[in-house]
């Protein structure tokens, strides 16, 4: 490190930093916990996709987000000086200087799964050196003071670091966007499929005789279920496997066979005649099933329409602080709005 820099600006982290990061440590904490209680409470009882979702899956990723805030919170360096050398970055292990020709890339970026501001400042291959958002003061000072240093250097590093993540997160979300499509095609087509099987259970439904292939209980310990086969008259043969109440579970005990509602000439079309327990989700409804298909196709257009313009290196970013609209390729703005 230099010794006497000639010319040094500091910027300290506010304390009360350190104070958020340590309580979202602990509200993350507490929603996993809430999660795994959920999960457990949902294995006993049968609230359905939504509900697992909301018990459990939601705690999980609030957790997971306050973890991520808490992480960023406690390792940002505690103090960051611009010199005429490079940056002093002080933090709780120790002090550690790097020199601008060491330095590839300083870039506003969106903090992980928050809305925050963040500077991400990389080396000469990208990695990062440190992020630094809101904690510090004078943070909209520090960022332009650094991007200016960066951009001063003029060797096109920062340009060729940027156009790789813009590559990467282009693939990303074409990956994304790709699988999600799917989704939402199996799920219209399963929605379609169950809608087609109760209106013909309802028009040519036939009362039968199933084969009991297993009687059993699921993994979780509690669910009741079973399996059973039905075959006819022109040797077509179906399997299905559902969930049946505790009451009728029991009565089934030593029982070869089960009494169905089947359709003839699609057996794999059927219900029990008693005892099965219907879900009753939202998801399998028409609304439901046809609803989130719809959101999810719509953001997964997005998604592939969007990555070109990523591949290209085009984004569109809000300042919350100002309240503009900006249109950046490879980090420089080329259109704000007014």
């Amino acid at each position: 490190m230099p010794a006497n820099p000639s010319s040094e600006t500091s910027f300290n982290r506010s304390r009360s930093a350190s104070l958020a990061g340590t309580l979202l440590f602990f509200i993350g904490l507490g929603c996993l916990g809430l999660a795994v209680v959920g999960f457990g409470l949902a294995l006993i009882g049968r609230p359905g996709q939504l509900g697992l979702h909301a018990m459990s899956t939601l705690p999980a990723i609030a957790g997971i987000a306050a973890l991520t805030g808490a992480w960023s919170l406690l390792r940002s360096p505690e103090r960051i000086t611009v010199s005429n050398e490079g940056l002093i970055i002080e933090t709780r292990g120790g002090t550690r200087f790097h020199h601008w020709d060491d330095i590839g890339c300083a870039n506003i970026e969106t903090a992980g799964s928050s809305n925050r501001r963040r500077l991400n400042i990389t080396d000469l291959n990208g990695r990062s050196i440190a992020k630094l958002d809101h904690a510090f003061e004078r943070f909209e000072d520090l960022s332009a003071m650094i991007a200016a240093r960066v951009e001063a250097k003029g060797d096109g590093t920062a340009e060729r670091i940027l156009r790789g993540k813009a590559k990467r997160q282009a693939a990303l979300a074409l990956i994304t966007g790709s699988f999600l499509a799917f989704a939402c095609g199996f799920v219209v087509w399963n929605t379609h499929k169950n809608q087609r099987d109760l209106r013909l259970l309802a028009q040519k439904g036939e009362s039968g005789t199933a084969e009991i292939v297993r009687r059993f209980v699921a993994p979780n310990g509690i669910t009741k279920r079973v399996e059973y086969r039905l075959v006819n008259s022109a040797g077509v043969s179906a399997t299905r496997n559902v969930e049946v109440e505790p009451d009728f579970w029991d009565e089934l005990e030593g029982a070869k066979s089960i009494a169905v509602v089947w359709v003839l000439n699609e057996p794999a079309v059927s219900r029990l005649a008693e005892g099965e327990v219907d879900p009753k989700e939202f998801t399998k409804t028409p609304v439901g099933g046809y609803g989130l298909a719809t959101v999810g196709g719509l953001l997964a257009l997005f998604l592939l329409g969007a990555s070109p313009f990523m591949w290209n290196g085009w984004d569109v970013a809000h300042d919350a602080k100002s309240k503009k609209w900006s249109l950046k390729r490879y980090g420089k703005v080329v259109w704000t709005s007014s």
